[in-house]
């Protein structure tokens, strides 16, 4: 769906300036690409996907292994 999302860990924290810990941030988004036309970016954080909660990498794993195209709708805390 073209972006790359990383687990929170106490480096990505700092490294993003990001101060929750539950969801995972995004470290890259592919040129025109789904992620690039609604507006993510690097460094947001994703804690939620169809209103599922995501807490963790493994989270986000299982609930986009489940949703098909771009049925994707997931809730970004927008990067600082």
């Amino acid at each position: 769906r073209g972006m790359q999302v990383a687990q929170i860990t106490n480096e990505i924290m700092q490294q993003y300036r990001i101060t929750q810990h539950e969801g995972v941030v995004v470290i890259d988004v592919a040129p025109d690409s789904p992620a690039q036309e609604a507006g993510i970016a690097i460094g947001d954080v994703i804690d939620r996907i169809n209103n599922y909660r995501v807490r963790s990498m493994q989270d986000y794993i299982t609930l986009t292994s489940k949703i098909s195209g771009n049925a994707l709708m997931p809730r970004i805390n927008i990067a600082p």
